[in-house]
């Protein structure tokens, strides 16, 4: 356990250097987990809950080098102990990478050991925290974090950051949902920051979420088509639906906006740029996602064809045909 100890101690100091030996035990860790697992299952297990937090706490070192080689021991640790201690590694990242940019170590990290793993989540989909994930990819294209990645500071001492790993996360979660219950999860963040917020940012990053979303979507071969099919319909027809509750309110309880005073300036005050638009894509949003999850659904997947064809439920479709009329009708450029 010397390991554990000392060299350590070492790969999470914020060094530019690192002796040698350290970089050695880093593989050796491996061969330690193999002999622990051997033990008796209480005192094996109890020996490796202790390896993953310090490969973590290891992370934070800011070497390059020194978290890829890291990076690739805590990937053959999982893949020694098996998926199912995916989610427990994902709560160590979090407590060990917490500020500046150890917040874009986590995001890579999460999404090159969801990336290698893959395969595996595939076969058992139920390992994958996504509830534990998703929040990573929120505080990555909404908060300050993007921000950040425009500095060429952070790019040059990061390479983590050189490059959005929240459309990757968000893809593979989208790629191993296995019921309709849980397929409202994946869209929540993004439709939550679209209620509280409708500027043009906001909506570009929302639509790219929500691209996302239906590409992962389009590889997806363990959840039924058809519930598939009803869960866009239901997402397609909420706005509309807020839409028309918020018409319907009382004259009594609407707010009282204050009479705008005429412009008496020569030369009158532009108008902000993008309000309409935005509004007009907060209306659309999320039937453009419904519609580009069924023809990538369509499209790349011969299962979800075969599934309207065989069990002869073609008429699901017909509650986008409505929607799609009205689109055509629709005066606004940005809807055509």
């Amino acid at each position: 356990m010397n390991f554990e100890e000392k060299a350590t101690h070492k790969l999470s100091r914020a060094d530019k250097s690192v002796d040698e030996d350290v970089m050695l035990k880093i593989p050796c860790t491996i061969a330690l987990v193999k002999l622990l697992k051997k033990l008796p299952k209480c005192e094996g297990e109890n020996s490796i809950r202790s390896i993953i937090p310090s490969l973590c706490a290891g992370l934070r070192n800011e070497l390059f080098s020194v978290r890829n080689t890291l990076r690739k021991t805590l990937l053959n640790v999982i893949k020694e102990l098996g998926t199912n201690h995916f989610r427990t590694v994902i709560s160590y990242l979090k407590s060990s990478l917490q500020r500046g940019y150890q917040k874009h170590v986590l995001n890579f990290t999460v999404s090159y050991l969801m990336k290698c793993l893959e395969s595996e989540f595939k076969l058992h989909p139920e390992q994958l925290p996504i509830k534990e994930v998703l929040p990573l990819c929120d505080e990555e294209l909404y908060s300050v974090m993007q921000e950040e990645k425009e500095l060429a500071a952070i790019k040059a001492k990061t390479r983590e950051a050189s490059k959005s790993n929240a459309h990757p996360i968000i893809k593979l979660c989208a790629k191993c949902i296995t019921s309709k219950d849980n397929l409202r999860i994946l869209i929540d963040p993004a439709v939550k920051r679209l209620s509280e917020k409708r500027s043009p940012r906001i909506i570009k990053t929302t639509r790219q979420w929500l691209n996302s979303v239906s590409e992962g979507l389009a590889d997806n071969i363990v959840i039924d088509q058809v519930h598939l099919i009803e869960w866009l319909k239901e997402v397609m027809h909420q706005e509309t639906q807020q839409e028309e509750q918020q018409i319907a309110q009382p004259e009594s309880k609407k707010r009282k906006l204050l009479v705008e005073t005429k412009d008496a300036f020569l030369i009158p005050n532009s108008k902000k740029k993008g309000t309409a638009d935005a509004k007009i894509a907060g209306q659309f949003l999320l039937t453009e996602f419904s519609f580009n999850s069924l023809y990538n659904g369509l499209n790349k997947s011969n299962r979800m064809k075969l599934d309207l064809i065989q069990r002869d439920n073609v008429q699901v479709l017909d509650g986008f045909v409505k929607n799609l009329c009205d689109g055509i009708q629709s005066s606004s450029k940005q809807v055509l």
